[in-house]
């Protein structure tokens, strides 16, 4: 096993390239040479052991942590880490744990960004301006933009093709299993058994449309703290055995998943929202400073009215509802939107255009947490996502979120 960060050699004056892997070089066959890569502004160190307590302080650092291996060679997840020299809790953002769920990773980028203010990148967001930047007051931050490597680079919600399988559903993962679930094994003990607090950054799946929405165990007082400090549209009360989330919050971390909006794509307001609700929630920690409000238009968040936030729709629990028959779907609601006891909320037609099934609301109050937006449907076609608005939460109960 190659060396963790806690080696206190830094080699060519990079702090953060302290105990990283390295290879023999070709005149000296038992000299060694840092594994570490020249990109953008920063020095990129694969380590194959992420020691939070002996990263250096008040400093960005980046790093390719390896997990498992193929024919060519290691797996690495990106990782940026920041730990102040002020002690305090670890926060960790995580980001496409399913392969084509981007809207999270320029959140991750832009924290870092203005987390470590000597960054320069001509492709950076407008509002990373000198008083928006982030110091850090106490404690470590650990982001990783991407979770599910191999999905990532074949846009892929699951794993792999050959396996098919839901990363987000076989966590803690097995040391001993199969590939994605010894993938998920050594991503959870790696790292997420480390954190104090985790925010795990989702969208929906491919063809479909999520409002910007949290899930999290409003029984926990803490949790429901951070759900609302990030000021979604909607939060929804569940618990997922086998999610990151779930998985995580019963090893005793404060964990929460925020939906932000649609599959491969980037949604520059949703995302600006994002942002900011971890900056508030930073701020509760007192580990940051929160993201001017005023930095905040109407315009960028289909939640606020008159130049405020407005409060979240919480819901008691959620569900999907599903078509009778096939034919042509017509969904007539949007995300975020209130839905009253017994409106139609979609049609079914068959391909000469005649109406074969109508589905209704139920008898209660809901909101739409999402909708699916493929027209052509089967028998047992998903329709619309639907949360059940109320604020008394039993125990926590499935989403039906497959």
């Amino acid at each position: 096993m190659a060396p963790s960060v806690l080696n206190e050699s830094h080699e060519n004056g990079d702090p953060c390239s302290a105990g990283v892997e390295r290879l023999p070089q070709e005149d000296k066959p038992h000299a060694k040479a840092p594994v570490a890569v020249e990109e953008g502004p920063g020095r990129i160190s694969r380590i194959s052991t992420l020691d939070v307590s002996a990263m250096p302080t008040d400093t960005v650092c980046r790093f390719q942590l390896s997990l498992t291996s193929t024919a060519l060679g290691s797996v690495d997840i990106p990782i940026f880490a920041y730990r102040s020299s002020n002690p305090g809790p670890t926060v960790g953002i995580t980001c496409a744990v399913h392969g084509n769920e981007v809207n999270g990773i320029p959140v991750v980028q832009q924290l870092f960004r203005d987390m470590g203010s000597g960054f320069s990148n001509e492709h950076a967001s407008s509002h990373s301006t000198e008083h928006n930047l982030l110091p850090m007051k106490r404690g470590t931050a650990i982001g990783i933009p991407v979770v599910n490597v191999p999905g990532f680079l074949a846009s892929i919600r699951c794993f792999d093709e050959d396996s098919k399988q839901d990363l987000n559903r076989l966590m803690p993962g097995k040391k001993d299993g199969s590939a994605p679930q010894q993938y998920a094994y050594a991503i959870f003990n790696k790292v997420i058994a480390h954190l104090d607090y985790l925010i795990d950054l989702h969208t929906a799946s491919l063809g479909r449309r999520n409002s910007l929405y949290v899930r999290a165990d409003m029984n926990h007082p803490e949790i429901a703290e951070l759900a609302r400090l990030l000021q979604p549209q909607i939060v929804v009360h569940v618990s997922t055995e086998g999610s990151l989330r779930g998985c995580a919050q019963a090893r005793g971390i404060r964990a929460l998943t925020v939906e932000i909006g649609n599959p491969s794509v980037f949604q520059t307001n949703l995302i600006r929202r994002t942002y900011a609700g971890i900056r508030r929630v930073l701020a509760s920690l007192q580990m940051g400073s929160e993201y001017p409000e005023h930095s905040l238009s109407a315009s960028t968040h289909p939640g606020m009215q008159n130049g405020k936030s407005t409060e979240a729709v919480l819901c008691s629990r959620s569900y999907w509802t599903f078509t009778s028959t096939g034919g042509i779907l017509r969904v007539f609601k949007d995300v975020a939107q209130i839905v009253q006891p017994g409106e139609v909320l979609a049609e079914v037609q068959n391909i000469f255009g005649d109406v074969v099934e109508r589905i209704h609301a139920p008898d209660f109050e809901t909101v739409v947490v999402g909708v699916e937006d493929n027209p052509v449907a089967k028998t047992g076609s998903r329709v619309i996502h639907l949360g059940v608005v109320g604020n008394v939460f039993g125990s926590a109960a499935g989403d039906g979120h497959l």
